[in-house]
């Protein structure tokens, strides 16, 4: 059996998701039959030639991933329409990871729904045999949520009374995609064949950890302390510089030998129209190149991004840009833009910082905590540390943890701009994954990147390993894959009303009126 995606329906959607997977995929050609391939994704509005073409592909034993409204019209069964607020997943992890998935849309949910627990506690999703062949059905459709642009304000998990809060992507893209790469591996294991698909940190790592630091007013002492607790760590650090606020000593920034510095912004503020932004931006790069300074890496001012403004970075050849109004928590992907894909890559961070955490009162034994426990839940779950920080909030010790559970982990820091590079060169074109019985085919065209690949058995054991021609099932070091993580029993009240949202923003509005200016 060849391990490859055939696709039916939006294919820009699907193509980000399978794309952050690594596994081989291609539009299922029109007319023809999709046994070429080991699964099937569906979205949309499908005619009556697909939908005979997806029901002959179950006949023949395969696998089908789609949404509950493509699942209507295979079925003719009626669905469900409701509006979920977000699904989690299962305790114990039966068929996809535990945690809650933001979705925010109507959404159509299949009869005898037997996975993921909507808000209203409700089985939204369905896995079982269907025709012949084998179907994981979603209430939603992925390939759209994965490309919404809606953002607002959300809180996250402490183990305190008090939730951190931020202004993020209002999916969680990043849970849409480890939902789609369960549901893969499902339908594979349920075909009696191992999953196999590109590995998503380079050199064998099992996760990456990088500190953005954003330097908003931060004076010089500030940065140079940050600086120096970086280099006692061996803690190579990616600067985001407030060039305004710094530019009287830009220099600093070029003597950090094996730090990365990119641009935050010339003016430490939002721009609605994507003109007022690429002249802060040209006003950045003005003062970077007066310093000796090359800047290939972008931020914007508190997480913000909206497509036009996307889409006139793109005209400055950044490797990669970083906004939690985007995605946050999840992999690498190049939004699409203007019916294409930008070349500016993003890569997602975890959008809460030491100042988010002072600003609700936390100690600095809970912001200690609050870290302690997210880089763990990361470990476990193969998730990318991508942390931000600010001079300005100072506490050392909180980094000083944060730098030491890493280590112990056994996770190389990098800056940013590796992680970004290597993942531009990861790609599945031209690949062609073989496997039958107890071996495995790869096929890479001349001059490939070769990431790891990542195999799982159906019983839940995996292996990493080179691309090579032949690969012998038996011979790999197979392990057992981490269990999930379990969910704090209160985790749903990061979706309650959090009073400190209302409070924060009134401090906010009156300093605002306060300041100088």
């Amino acid at each position: 059996m060849r391990i490859r995606v055939g696709i039916f329906g939006n294919e820009d959607g699907w193509e980000t998701l399978l794309r952050q997977e690594g596994i081989p995929h291609a539009p299922v050609p029109r007319e023809e039959s999709p046994g070429e391939f080991s699964a099937i994704v569906a979205s949309g509005e499908l005619d009556p030639s697909s939908l005979d073409r997806i029901r002959s592909f179950l006949a023949a034993g395969g696998g089908v991933l789609c949404s509950g409204k493509v699942f209507g019209q295979l079925s003719e069964c009626a669905t469900e329409k409701m509006f979920i607020r977000y699904v989690a997943g299962d305790e114990d992890g039966k068929f996809f990871e535990p945690g809650i998935v933001d979705i925010l849309s109507v959404c159509e949910v299949p009869p005898n729904a037997n996975a993921l627990r909507s808000d209203r506690g409700r089985f939204t999703s369905w896995v079982g045999g269907s025709g012949g062949g084998h179907m994981v059905v979603l209430p939603f459709d992925a390939s759209d949520l994965v490309l919404d642009r809606r953002s607002g304000t959300k809180s996250f998990y402490a183990a305190g009374r008090r939730l951190p809060f931020e202004r993020v992507s209002l999916i969680s893209k990043g849970g849409v995609q480890r939902i789609v790469s369960s549901g893969l591996k499902i339908l594979h294991h349920l075909q009696g064949v191992p999953y196999a698909h590109q590995w998503y940190y380079p050199a064998g790592q099992h996760s990456v950890f990088s500190l953005r630091i954003d330097t908003d007013y931060a004076d010089r002492s500030e940065i140079e302390a940050l600086h120096d607790l970086g280099r006692r760590f061996d803690v190579p650090l990616t600067w985001f510089v407030h060039v305004g606020a710094q530019k009287d000593f830009l220099g600093l920034f070029r003597q950090m030998s094996g730090d990365e510095v990119g641009i935050y912004c010339f003016q430490h503020r939002v721009y609605r129209d994507a003109d007022s932004l690429a002249e802060d931006v040209k006003s950045a790069l003005h003062e970077f190149e007066a310093a000796g300074l090359e800047g290939r890496s972008f931020s914007s001012p508190f997480g913000h991004w909206e497509e036009p403004l996307a889409r006139r970075l793109d005209q400055f050849g950044f490797v990669y840009s970083s906004e939690f109004a985007y995605d946050y928590d999840g992999l690498p992907s190049f939004p699409r833009l203007n019916g294409g894909f930008s070349s500016t890559l993003q890569v997602p961070i975890h959008p809460v910082s030491v100042g988010s955490l002072r600003r609700i009162g936390f100690r600095e034994d809970e912001i200690i905590a609050y870290f302690r426990l997210l880089i763990e839940k990361k470990v476990r779950a193969r998730e990318p540390i991508l942390l931000y920080h600010h001079p300005k909030n100072d506490c050392m010790t909180a980094l000083e943890e944060v730098f030491r559970l890493v280590r112990e982990s056994g996770i190389r820091p990098a800056r940013m701009h590796e992680y970004a590079t290597w993942w531009k060169a990861r790609s599945t074109d031209g690949w062609r994954i073989g496997v039958e019985d107890e071996s495995m085919t790869i096929q890479l065209p001349t001059g490939t990147a070769d990431p790891l690949v990542h195999i799982v058995r159906r019983d839940g054991s995996e292996a990493l390993t080179a691309p090579l021609p032949l690969i012998d099932l038996d011979r790999l070091a197979w392990k057992p894959a981490p269990g999930p993580s379990r969910l704090p029993p209160d985790i749903g009240r990061i979706r309650n009303f959090n009073p400190w949202i209302p409070i924060v923003r009134a401090e906010d509005w009156v300093m605002g009126i306060l300041r100088p200016r």
